[in-house]
């Protein structure tokens, strides 16, 4: 137990092991993820040849659902450390978000028109990992939401 500058007593919160992988995870990948799509908004990352064409047509839109998937995603991570019932909601809008660019991505830009264009091996490789992607979202929603029902998340 620790005092306060008022004299009240905290008690140490002790995470589940859980939670520092989970917020670990959305700590450093929706960074990094909007850093690269700023850079390759940009031009500031080369791309595959087969790759060109799908980055140079996004635009504004696409950048600003991303964005804010990365934030949804980091706000998630966050407030799951702080053990906060927030995480619950963010988690969900990441998956909202997600399935929302895919969307998006699928009939305003033909996505999955692209990745059979693609080598014929990447494209299915890249749709598996976006329903992989989406698990695991799920996944971490789930976690939050047992953990919210049961207490730990004030």
């Amino acid at each position: 137990m620790t005092a306060t500058d008022d004299g009240q007593m905290l008690t140490a919160v002790k995470r589940p092991k859980w939670v520092w992988l989970v917020s670990a995870f959305c700590l450093v990948l929706p960074p990094l993820s909007a850093a690269v799509l700023v850079a390759n908004h940009m031009g500031w990352l080369p791309s595959a040849a087969t790759q060109d064409p799908s980055f140079k047509s996004l635009g504004a839109l696409d950048l600003t659902i991303g964005l804010a998937l990365a934030a949804a995603q980091f706000g998630a991570g966050v407030c799951l450390w702080l053990l906060r019932r927030q995480a619950v909601p963010l988690f969900m809008a990441s998956v909202v978000l997600s399935v929302s660019n895919f969307m998006w991505q699928t009939f305003a830009r033909d996505w999955l028109g692209a990745m059979q264009r693609m080598n014929s091996s990447v494209g299915p490789r890249l749709v598996a990992a976006t329903a992989l992607a989406w698990a695991v979202w799920i996944g971490f929603w789930a976690y939050a939401w047992r953990l919210r029902r049961t207490g730990v998340l004030r």
